[in-house]
This record gives structure tokens, C-alpha cells and sequence, in this order.
């Protein structure tokens, strides 16, 4: 046997690999329900924007046109409105 495995094989060694482990490991947890809230947070507020707002990129107006025109051949100088 040699010196490094009867390091490993000792208990303070393999009690100070295990904290460093536990605290790797209780990081990846909640990295993800950070990750995962965030990702909830930004959904809601797309849908509560989706629903309060309209928005299109290809708005037209369907209508028909209609031509207005006089049925006077001169210019017409003055409306009278009552």
C-alpha cells in the first residue's frame, strides 16, 4: 500500500471529501429552482402581457373604398351647416 491510499482510507480525509461533496451537492438543486422560477416568473409576465396587449407585425385594414366625388362640375366655396 502506499501513501496516498492510506490517505484516502483515513476518516478525517474521507469525512472533509464529504463536506466538500455536500456542498456541491446541495448547489445543483437549487441552481435549478432558481433556474426553474425564473423561467415561471418570465412566463407569467408574458402571458399577463399577451393578455392586456395586442400586438400583430402584418396589420392591415380590410374596407371598401368607396369614391366620393360632387355631383357639381364647379368648386364648392362654402358648406352651410346648421
Amino acid at each position: 500500500m502506499n501513501a496516498s491510499s492510506l490517505e484516502a482510507s483515513t476518516p478525517a480525509t474521507a469525512a472533509a471529501t464529504t463536506t466538500r461533496r455536500g456542498a456541491s451537492a446541495y448547489a445543483k438543486p437549487v441552481l435549478l429552482i432558481v433556474a426553474v422560477l425564473a423561467v415561471v416568473v418570465w412566463l407569467g409576465r408574458l402571458m399577463i402581457h399577451a393578455y392586456h396587449y395586442v400586438e400583430t407585425d402584418d396589420a392591415y385594414v380590410v374596407g371598401h373604398l368607396h369614391q366620393i366625388r360632387p355631383q357639381l362640375h364647379n368648386q364648392v366655396k362654402q358648406i352651410l351647416v346648421s
